[in-house]
Order: C-alpha cells, then sequence, then structure tokens
C-alpha cells in the first residue's frame, strides 16, 4: 500500500490536481476547502471533480463514498486508466507508487 502518510497525501494531491483542483490537497493532508466539499457532497463540482475528490478521500480516510461503477461511468478515458495504474502501483508496494507519482508529475 503507501509507504506512510506522506506518500498518501501527494497521491492524493496528484489526483484532485488531474481535475485541476490542487489547492484542495497539500503534501500534509486536504486542505480546509476539500474538508467543505466532502461534506457538501461535492457542492458546485462537476460530476468528475468530485468522484476525483472523492477517491482521494476514500484513500485518505475511506469517507469518499465512492463505487467502481461511479469511476468506470464517470471518468474519462485518461483519468480512468491513471487510477487503474495506481491501483496496480498499490498492489506492487511503495517503490512502485514512487514511480506512478513520477509518471504523474511528468506526463
Amino acid at each position: 500500500m503507501f509507504r506512510n502518510d506522506e506518500q498518501l497525501a501527494v497521491v492524493c494531491q496528484a489526483l484532485v490536481t488531474r481535475v485541476g483542483l490542487a489547492s484542495l490537497w497539500t503534501p500534509e493532508g486536504p486542505a480546509e476547502r476539500a474538508k467543505e466539499l466532502l461534506k457538501q457532497e461535492g457542492g458546485p463540482l462537476s460530476h468528475g471533480e468530485k468522484v476525483m475528490l472523492f477517491l482521494a478521500w476514500s484513500f485518505c480516510n475511506g469517507h469518499g463514498g465512492l463505487t467502481v461503477a461511479e469511476l468506470v461511468d464517470t471518468l474519462d478515458k485518461g483519468n480512468l486508466t491513471a487510477v487503474g495504474e495506481l491501483l496496480v502501483a498499490l498492489a506492487e508496494g511503495p517503490a512502485a507508487v514512487d514511480a506512478w507519482l513520477e509518471n504523474e508529475s511528468h506526463p
């Protein structure tokens, strides 16, 4: 899985960055606005933005409440591929997650 909480936070930040919401997550964890949006069930975000934010929350503390169907039905090819590659990296261990993060920072 994740090496530590820092690696988890960076992965969550990478996920929300994919949909233009980089300010919602920091290397230390969720920003206050991310907490507000979770309480508001995504508030004004688009469905795709909500799914990526809730995926980050699902990894962070299990409170994202997503189904696999929501991921598959909502995410575009690029984001769904990135999530799939992240899941494979998680199965392979923290070094593979580092490689996934490196790929995300240099697509």
